[in-house]
């Protein structure tokens, strides 16, 4: 029996060793510096668990987990190419922002039954829902209401609740 692609693919990023901040900061600055495609090409290897991580985060039951690996993966090129290693910013913490905006693009432009990546409103909900629950329940509200989130993010009640049905639909 013939192991599924994805058992593949999370095997084989195995082999790559994960390496702490300084030595990603010092790939950075060979890439930056040198244009040393192979410190680029260690950077993406070595943080392809990353990805995998995030999109395991995005993963629904109307979603390959593959794809949005794929997703991710060029979400982490482009973090690569845009990377400044002299900002003091941990380049794994820059990679996640670019990794994470690649995914929810891919997801808001295939997997909406309702278009809410249309509007600005749509768009600012889509990234922004969990994190304005967060940002609430650390407030003092146990299990914040649709109106109150919608409140927070300056959009309908309704959108608040098509969106959370989208987004917390069971894996």
């Amino acid at each position: 029996e013939q192991a599924d692609p994805l058992t593949i693919y999370l095997s084989s990023i195995r082999n790559h060793p994960i390496l702490d901040a300084e030595n990603q900061q010092k790939l950075a600055i060979r890439y930056k510096t040198e244009n040393d495609l192979e410190a680029a090409q260690l950077l993406v290897l070595t943080n392809l668990r990353l990805v995998v991580k995030i999109a395991r985060e995005y993963k629904r039951r109307w979603t390959d987990l593959l794809e949005l690996i794929q997703e991710g993966n060029v979400g982490l090129s482009e973090a690569i190419q845009r990377y400044d290693p002299y900002r003091h910013v941990k380049f794994t913490s820059y990679a996640q922002y670019w990794i994470r905006a690649m995914i929810l693009n891919y997801l808001m432009n295939h997997f909406q039954p309702i278009r809410i990546g249309s509007t600005r409103a749509g768009r600012k909900l889509f990234y922004n829902l969990k994190k304005a629950r967060a940002q609430l329940q650390q407030e003092g509200h146990a299990n914040p209401t649709p109106a109150l989130v919608a409140e927070r993010l300056g959009v309908s009640e309704q959108d608040v609740i098509d969106v959370s049905r989208q987004l917390d639909a069971p894996a």
